[in-house]
């Protein structure tokens, strides 16, 4: 009794999830780092339930731009966190911000100009690093009307899409 067929079905598809695996592993996520450790994992899940408590209430995508009561948090990524940027030097950027909002610290000023400066809000520190940490490491949708005006607001080499932070608003 040959068992050849057998053992190169089981060979098969082991080589199939030996090579499927390689290829996921290999594939980095695109909004959390490859191996999250469960403390960070419990920090960003903290922060982005901070985020809904506190923060959406002005900063929750919008139909428009001129319906925004401040910038959707697209916007702050592009301003604040370029492609070389760490967690600690953005986090540092936002808890400087977020403990006292002044004009010196935003790296928006157009959005001072437009909205006015953010209150300060009575959140602890790890209330502000959990949402630190939800916002550095969580992809925020960029709103429909987002390319379009910043077309209008900089001009057609407006630089957004590189998150460089270079554009004031």
């Amino acid at each position: 009794m040959k068992k050849t067929p057998f053992y190169a079905a089981v060979a098969l598809v082991f080589a199939s999830v030996l090579f499927y695996s390689f290829r996921t592993a290999a594939e980095p996520s695109q909004s959390k780092p490859p191996q999250v450790d469960p403390a960070l994992a419990q920090k960003i899940a903290a922060g982005e339930q901070w985020v809904t408590t506190f923060c959406n209430t002005c900063h929750v995508q919008q139909e428009s731009h001129d319906a925004q009561l401040a910038p959707p948090f697209f916007a702050v990524k592009k301003h604040y966190i370029a492609e070389e940027t760490s967690f600690e030097a953005f986090e540092e950027a936002f808890l400087a911000f977020t403990a006292e909002p002044s004009e010196a610290k935003s790296k928006m000023p157009g959005a001072v100009k437009k909205f006015g400066l953010m209150p300060k809000f009575p959140l602890t520190t790890d209330q502000y690093e959990a949402i630190a940490a939800y916002l550095y490491y969580e992809e925020m949708a960029e709103p429909a009307w987002f390319e379009a005006h910043q077309r209008e607001a900089h001009g057609e080499k407006s630089g957004h899409r590189g998150g460089n932070g270079l554009h004031d608003h």
